[in-house]
């Protein structure tokens, strides 16, 4: 916190970068991803609203990844997900992932939807909109 505040940080979204867990053996992703969601949560807990999380999902596993977007989606700290342009060689437009792609556009309650929490990552630039951004 400290170096935030020499910065003039105020709040900082952490997120698992590229390459994920997306190369992983499959029987590590999901345990692996669970492990790290839940260890950033407690980070952005103890730090007082001061840091926030984008999930990591264990892609290219889409219902384990949609088990965790269920689990994590509505939990305090939890701003966004967290999705890279090539996941295990696979573009994001490959039919593979189009339940993910429905997942995150059902309303999620109070007149939010689930794309307004996702941030798809291409070279540092916005693909999605993210609530309040």
């Amino acid at each position: 916190m400290g170096l935030m505040d020499e910065a003039g940080v105020a709040v900082q979204v952490l997120s698992i970068s590229a390459p994920n867990v997306f190369r992983l053996p499959a029987g590590v992703r999901a345990p692996l991803t669970r492990d790290l969601n839940d260890e950033l949560a407690a980070m952005a807990d103890g730090a007082g609203g001061r840091l926030r999380v984008f999930a990591n999902l264990p892609l290219p596993d889409v219902d384990q990844s949609l088990a965790e977007l269920d689990r994590v989606l509505g939990r305090d700290g939890m701003v966004g997900v967290m999705v890279c342009t090539t996941i295990d060689r696979r573009t994001l437009d490959d039919g593979l992932f189009g339940p993910l792609w429905e997942e995150l556009d059902r309303p999620v309650g109070r007149g939010v939807r689930a794309s307004d929490h996702a941030v798809l990552h291409r070279g540092g630039a916005r693909l999605r909109p993210v609530a309040g951004a």
